[in-house]
This record gives C-alpha cells, sequence and structure tokens, in this order.
C-alpha cells in the first residue's frame, strides 16, 4: 500500500513538478523498476537495453535553444554590429568590383556567401526531428533579438553580390525570398536533418535579401555617377567587361577601325 501511494506521488510530480523534482522522483523509482506516466513534451521513455527501464529528460530539439543561439546570446552586444560591418564591407568591395567590371568575381562573391547560407542551414545537425513540424510566428527585429539580426545579416551578401553582378535588384531580391522560403520547406520536410523550420527565419532572411537590393541599388547607381554616365549603360554602369573588341554584346572594333580611317 506504501509502495503504491509512493509510485503515485511519483508520477504525479514528475507530471507536474519542476525538472529538479522530476529528477529526484525518476531515481527514486529506479530501485523499484516503475516506470511513471509522462506528460511533459520534453520527457521520453529510452529504449530498453537490458536494464529496468526508467523515464529520463530528453529535451525536444524544439525546445531547447541551438549552440549557435546560445553564442549569439554570449556576443548579444557584437551581433549588430557584425552585421552594420558586414553590410558596410560588402558595399565597399562591391562598389570597386563594378567601377572594374569583375563580374566573374561578383559571382564568385554570391556564389562563397552562399557556403555559409548552406552550412547553418542544411548540414545535419546532431539531433534528428520525429517529426515534420514548421513554427508559425513573425517578430520585428531588434538589435536585442540576436537570432533575429544574425538571420538578417545571413543573406545580405550572397544577394547584394548577386544583385550587382546580375545589375539588377528585383531579380536578385526575389531569388534570395525564394531560396529562404525553399530552405525552410526542406527543414520542415526531412526532419532527419534535425533543422526547424521557422516563419520567423524566411522573413528575417527575406528582409536580408531586401537590405542587400537597396544597397546594390544605391552602389549601382553611384558608380554610374561617379563613371560621369557616358560610358555606362542603361542601368547606370557599365555592360559587361570588353572581350575580342565588344562590349555589352555590341561590336565597336568596325567603328574604331573606321575612324581611324577617316583620320
Amino acid at each position: 500500500m506504501t509502495a503504491a501511494i509512493s509510485t503515485a506521488i511519483a508520477a504525479t510530480s514528475i507530471a507536474a513538478g519542476t525538472p529538479e523534482r522530476r529528477g529526484q522522483a525518476v531515481a527514486a523509482d529506479r530501485g523499484r523498476h516503475v516506470v511513471p506516466t509522462i506528460s511533459h513534451p520534453g520527457w521520453r521513455i529510452p529504449p530498453r537495453t537490458g536494464g529496468p527501464a526508467t523515464a529520463e529528460m530528453v529535451p525536444s530539439p524544439y525546445d531547447r535553444p541551438s549552440m549557435i543561439t546560445n553564442l549569439l546570446v554570449e556576443h548579444a552586444s557584437l551581433v549588430f554590429g557584425a552585421a552594420v560591418l558586414i553590410s558596410l564591407a560588402c558595399a565597399a568591395v562591391g562598389y570597386l568590383l563594378l567601377r572594374w567590371r569583375r563580374w566573374r568575381t561578383l559571382w564568385l562573391l554570391a556564389a562563397l556567401a552562399l557556403v555559409p547560407v548552406a552550412a547553418l542551414t542544411l548540414v545535419p545537425a546532431t539531433s534528428q526531428l520525429d517529426t515534420v513540424r514548421c513554427t508559425v510566428q513573425f517578430a520585428v527585429p531588434t538589435p536585442g533579438r540576436v537570432e533575429l539580426v544574425a538571420n538578417v545579416a545571413l543573406f545580405v551578401p550572397p544577394v547584394y553580390f548577386a544583385a550587382l553582378a546580375l545589375r539588377r535588384p528585383l531579380p536578385a531580391l526575389a531569388t534570395g525570398a525564394v531560396l529562404s522560403a525553399g530552405i525552410e520547406a526542406l527543414q520542415a520536410l526531412v526532419p532527419a536533418i534535425g533543422r526547424a523550420c521557422d516563419t520567423n527565419d524566411w522573413a528575417m532572411n527575406t528582409l536580408g535579401a531586401l537590405v542587400a537590393a537597396v544597397l546594390a541599388f544605391a552602389t549601382t547607381a553611384l558608380a554610374g555617377r561617379a563613371s560621369g554616365g557616358g560610358d555606362a549603360g542603361s542601368d547606370g554602369v557599365g555592360g559587361p567587361p570588353d572581350v575580342g573588341g565588344q562590349r555589352g554584346g555590341v561590336d565597336i572594333s568596325h567603328g574604331a577601325r573606321r575612324s581611324a580611317e577617316t583620320e
């Protein structure tokens, strides 16, 4: 009778008590080989491995912060400043490459900037999710919301350099938004990679793509103004680099030779 009452008390404490009390109750039940009823979503009974079955705390991947989140929180004061510095560095490099018409270098930088995007969103995590799930929520990024700010900064470099290489910010913006949506859909539909789908991530990535598109538009306009507009294309900057006497796909060698013969 006493054992039955103590077992019922232990089960109640596990279902409604604090994690410390739950752990104490589990330790008390291990000697009686009793598996109490568990209602907390972060609790589960591990598979039997030969010994007595016991309940233990296994946090859900949705309930515990990731290692990256912990790192960002520990350096919260630096995240916003780092995001601003990344944007300014991209603007400086992009302006110079645009003036020098290094289109291949811009494409190369856009591709390299996608490496951290893939590493942080698609590389399988150590833990795997059991169900297909996506958290639907939207929040406003502030300097104190470090994970949101980091998601904004993550999409600035690839979209910015792609916009400069295309010389069309809007297609680059649309591509960035679609890419982020595809990543979140993949995270939701493939639980094996252990990544949690969140609409906040898509919204912040899209916001970062928007910042990059605006920055690319300003950089293109500034570069076109610096070139005087006489040598610029319709978008304010020159076309592709001169190859074989051609500029922007128009042959200029014949006109140059005819001017030389006239002189």
